[in-house]
């Protein structure tokens, strides 16, 4: 919840009770708990996948954070005694963790608000261990206008018939992008991916094994997920906080 300083800053020194604004105050909490509420999802993929946690990066820049997964928990914690709801999104893994190395495709609901995304990259790319960059479109395919928070970059994951072959790691960039579109209207982010082979054993780990092998040449399929935290709250106790967006695979070739 926002505290004293957040309050003054939204509504000023004077007139304070003729320029209150609740939903906006609202959605100032949620974008801040973005970043807490991606890596608690980190937490609960990893506990599920039966990996130790040893520690948990910090996502909010903070001085004098702590990164245990024992100081993390405490966090969450003290967030539910004072009516945070934010410990409901350890139901699902963050975006970068929907598909891992060597596992069948997920097959994911499409978004609850209409938000779709569109995989932009050249349909052709050079075999090899360079990074290629692309872009990735959110769409609002829904006829209201759709408001809130994302991560800042899309998680990407390459595959073949189906089954993983790289996924985007943990995200560097732990910034957020603010989103505010209209029925049809679109924002497009920037985004990589290596055309390397990860396997199970790298997902076990903070960060991929260096030297990757270089996919073969041939006919691969790119697709995007997207952590997204809407301004109004979810529409009842099961729909989740933390909301996937997902869209079509597009297909590449390596050459």
């Amino acid at each position: 919840m926002p505290n004293e300083s957040d309050l003054r800053n939204l509504l000023g020194a004077q007139d304070v009770v003729s320029r209150l604004d609740p939903q906006r105050i609202v959605a100032q909490s949620r974008r801040r708990r973005l970043p807490r509420q991606i890596g608690a999802g980190v937490i609960g993929a990893l506990a599920i996948a039966g990996f130790a946690v040893v520690a948990v990066p910090s996502l909010q820049n903070q001085p004098g954070a702590e990164s245990t997964a024992e100081s993390a928990g405490g966090s969450f914690a003290s967030d539910n005694e004072a009516g945070d709801t934010s410990a409901s999104i350890i139901k699902r893994a963050p975006a970068e963790r929907l598909n891992l190395c060597g596992a069948p495709l997920a097959e994911v609901a499409p978004s609850s608000l209409g938000l779709r995304l569109d995989v932009a990259f050249a349909q052709t790319a050079l075999v090899g261990s360079s990074p290629v960059t692309g872009v990735v479109r959110l769409t609002n395919t829904s006829g209201v206008t759709v408001s809130g928070t994302t991560a800042a970059t899309p998680a990407i994951t390459v595959s073949q018939a189906g089954t993983t072959l790289w996924h985007s790691p943990s995200p560097g960039d732990l910034s957020a992008v603010t989103v505010n579109l209209a029925p049809g209207e679109s924002l497009d982010y920037s985004a990589t991916f290596v055309p390397v082979r990860c396997e199970p054993e790298d997902d076990a780990t903070e960060q991929f094994r260096p030297g990757l092998p270089p996919l073969p040449a041939g006919n691969y399929e790119l697709s995007a997920a997207l952590d997204f935290v809407s301004d109004l709250p979810p529409t009842d106790s099961s729909t989740d906080e933390l909301e996937l967006v997902t869209g079509p695979r597009s297909a590449i070739v390596l050459q």
